[in-house]
């Protein structure tokens, strides 16, 4: 077939109106145009695919096989296109049954998503959502440019301008240690806190993490 772009895709109209009726004047009626108009299509459109598609018979046009063998595939190209122009870009959330696959890593895991579901479920109880574990934080930025998750919740990375973002909660490192420790009774500045021995719980096997007092 020719190259799209040259393709009059109001053409693809008159078919599939041509195909409905089994006749160019019900088609032009149907679409709002004259049966001129409609006859100067079919002849374009007969060109265009090299062949006569509907022939003339007792009860009407009758498709030939080609025309058959297009009428599904540009029947359902007009109806996505025709979906698309009416999309309004509304969300609503109530009436959404759409599926979100959402990563996370284990922390926020924990911390949010019990408290995300149940808010889901009140705001949007037809919604589903698919949840995949990440540890690596740069996993997170992977698995959206690869099209794995639609969003993704965790440790931030170096910000990039393809991936939109934003904050939402912060928290603190504290320290704990047993009730007998001598830092407990002296009292722990940062200059006892760096003396200490330290060990460090990093899920991503590098010099970053959770840094926990040993006890």
């Amino acid at each position: 077939m020719n190259n799209l772009p040259a393709v009059d895709l109001n053409l693809l109209v008159a078919f599939d109106a041509i195909m409905a009726e089994r006749s160019v004047t019900r088609a032009g009626a149907r679409i709002g145009r004259t049966q001129p108009a409609m006859s100067a299509a079919l002849g374009r459109l007969r060109q265009l695919f090299q062949d006569e598609l509907f022939v003339r018979s007792p009860s009407g046009l009758e498709p030939t096989p080609r025309a058959l063998d297009l009428a599904e595939p540009i029947g359902k190209s007009l109806r996505h296109a025709q979906e698309a122009l009416a999309f309004s870009g509304v969300f609503d959330p109530r009436s959404s049954s759409a599926s979100f696959r959402l990563g996370l890593s284990e922390h926020p895991a924990f911390v949010l998503l019990p408290k995300l579901l149940a808010a889901i479920r009140q705001a949007a109880p037809n919604i589903s959502i698919d949840v995949k574990g990440f540890i690596a934080r740069e996993r997170a930025v992977e698995m959206l440019d690869a099209g794995e998750v639609d969003a993704a919740i965790g440790v931030p990375v170096s910000t990039s301008p393809r991936i939109l973002s934003r904050l939402l909660f912060e928290e603190s490192f504290v320290s704990i240690v047993r009730a007998d420790h001598p830092a407990a009774a002296s009292g722990l500045d940062l200059d006892a806190f760096v003396a200490l021995d330290h060990l460090l719980v990093s899920p991503e096997g590098d010099r970053y993490g959770h840094v926990d007092r040993k006890l």
